[in-house]
């Protein structure tokens, strides 16, 4: 059986452990910050969004929140990229339409 002392020691972290564990912090909050700036910059380009993708986005979402998160978050049909990024491209309005409409008529792409 450990004495009182002989628990304390065995209970406190290695110089090793410790190094470890603030990387892994580290790491955590880059990577949360570099999803925080994804966000706001797809958010900015929420305002640039036509009409036509909007309504079609809230329909199918049932919301204007749920279809913000639809249209700011990577989509796997459009190769991981968000809805919003993708309509600002030569024919990507039709390609999110036709997304939207998939996905309204149950579709999972």
């Amino acid at each position: 059986m450990l004495g009182g002392n002989e628990m304390r020691l065995r209970a406190a972290p290695r110089p090793n452990e410790e190094c470890s564990l603030m990387d892994n912090r580290a790491r955590s909050i880059a990577a949360a910050e570099a999803w925080l700036d994804e966000r706001r910059r797809s958010v900015a380009l929420l305002a640039s969004v036509d009409a036509d993708i909007l309504a079609a986005a809230i329909a199918c979402c049932g919301s204007a929140e749920n279809a913000g998160l639809f249209l700011t978050a990577p989509a796997r049909a459009l190769g991981e990229r968000t809805p919003v990024e993708v309509a600002l491209e030569p024919n990507g309005k039709a390609r999110v339409l036709e997304l939207l409409a998939a996905l309204a008529h149950g579709v999972y792409l």
